[in-house]
């Protein structure tokens, strides 16, 4: 279920099973995202664009 906070940011609450179907649709927004909870889910898609980001390290 999504709603807006009181800051006007859009929360979106779900339940999910596919961690790399989920992971791929959250990456395709970009900096228009943020994963709040939980924890594991986050960390997943931050380990995702440190390894993106390496591609790209100028040097």
């Amino acid at each position: 279920m999504g709603y807006f906070d009181e800051e006007g940011y859009y929360i979106l609450e779900f339940d999910y099973n596919q961690d790399p179907e989920l992971v791929m649709d959250i990456l395709k927004y970009g900096s228009a995202v943020e994963v709040l909870a939980p924890i594991s889910l986050r960390n997943r898609v931050t380990k995702e664009l440190v390894n993106t980001m390496s591609k790209y390290a100028l040097g």
